[in-house]
C-alpha cells in the first residue's frame, strides 16, 4: 500500500516439449523426478503442511513453478482468497470448537501518516462477529472482496452503497489499484492476463524475453548521458520559460486591472445594472 518493494521471484516454467523430451525431468514411467506440492489457500494450524500435487494428473500441462518466492506468495494468496484458522485464547484442546476460522481485514476508517513509517495500514484476520461489533473507529472492509472488482468504478459504487466516507473509498480504491494496477512482476500479467508489452525472445543474452543486453546498454547509456549533460540544459530551459510564463501572467493581469478600471465590466448579473441606461 505504501509502495515498498515486495522483492523478486524465480519461477520455472516446463513447457510440454521440455516435459516429454528431457529425461532428467520426466522418467521412464512418464512422470516428474521431483515432488510438487500445492499453495496454502486456507491456513490450519492443526495442519500446516502443504498438499502434494498429484503428477500424473499435471504430467500434460504446462507448469510454472515457483523456485523462490513461495513464502510471500503464499501469504498474499491466503490474504486475497483463504483463511487462517487458529486456537482461540485460552480455550481448551478438548473444549467444544476450540479453533476460529478468521479471514484478512483492512480498517479503511485508519490513514497512516506519511512522515511515520511506524504508522502502518491496519491489516488483521478477522472473524464476521468481529467485524460486526467493531467500535466507532473501525471499518473493516474483507481484503479479499477487491478481487471481485474489475475496475475501480466498481469499488467506488460498492463503497458508495455502503456510505463509506470519502477517505474510506479511497483507501479501497487505493487498495484495488496496488492488486490491479501496479505491475508487480510481468510474469503475472502474461500469464494470468496473456497481456506482453514487449518480446526480445529473439535478441542476443535476453532472459525469458523480457530483458536482453542490447536494451540494458542503451538504456543505461542514455539514463547516464541525461543525468550528465542533459538534465542542466533541461534545468535552465525550465527557469526560462517559468520566468516567462510568470512576468507575461502579470502583465496580462495589470493591463486587466487597469482596462477595467478605466472601463468597468458592466451588465446584467454582472453589477449594478440599470436596465434604462
Amino acid at each position: 500500500m505504501r509502495g515498498y518493494p515486495i522483492g523478486s521471484f524465480l519461477f520455472w516454467a516446463l513447457k510440454k516439449s521440455d516435459i516429454e523430451s528431457d529425461f532428467d525431468v520426466v522418467n521412464e514411467s512418464g512422470k516428474l523426478n521431483f515432488q510438487l506440492y500445492k499453495f496454502i489457500e486456507n491456513y490450519d494450524a492443526r495442519n500446516t503442511s502443504n498438499k502434494k500435487i498429484n503428477v500424473s494428473q499435471i504430467v500434460n500441462e504446462d507448469l510454472h513453478i515457483v523456485l523462490d518466492g513461495q513464502q510471500r506468495l503464499t501469504s498474499l494468496y491466503i490474504g486475497l482468497r483463504g483463511t487462517r484458522c487458529l486456537k482461540r485464547a485460552y480455550a481448551r484442546a478438548n473444549t467444544f470448537n476450540p479453533y476460529e476460522e478468521k479471514r484478512l481485514y483492512l480498517n479503511v476508517l485508519h490513514k497512516p501518516e506519511d512522515e511515520n513509517p511506524e504508522d502502518c495500514y491496519r491489516f488483521e484476520f478477522k472473524t464476521e462477529d468481529e467485524v460486526k461489533n467493531a467500535n466507532g473507529n473501525e471499518l473493516w472492509f474483507r481484503v479479499g472482496k477487491i478481487i471481485d472488482f474489475n475496475n475501480r468504478k466498481e469499488a467506488r459504487s460498492y463503497c458508495r452503497e455502503r456510505d463509506y466516507s470519502r477517505d474510506a473509498t479511497d483507501m479501497v480504491e487505493d487498495l484495488w489499484s496496488v492488486i490491479n494496477d501496479d505491475d508487480v512482476i510481468s510474469f503475472f500479467e502474461e500469464k494470468i492476463w496473456n497481456n506482453r508489452w514487449w518480446d526480445y525472445s529473439n535478441k542476443f543474452l535476453n532472459i525469458n524475453g523480457r530483458i536482453c543486453l542490447l536494451s540494458l546498454t542503451f538504456f543505461g547509456l542514455m539514463g547516464s548521458l541525461l543525468s550528465l549533460y542533459a538534465v542542466n540544459y533541461i534545468d535552465k530551459f525550465y527557469s526560462f520559460v517559468n520566468n516567462v510564463i510568470v512576468v507575461n501572467v502579470f502583465v496580462l493581469f495589470v493591463i486587466d486591472l487597469l482596462y477595467s478600471l478605466y472601463k468597468p465590466n458592466v451588465g446584467e448579473y454582472i453589477s449594478i445594472y440599470n436596465s434604462n441606461n
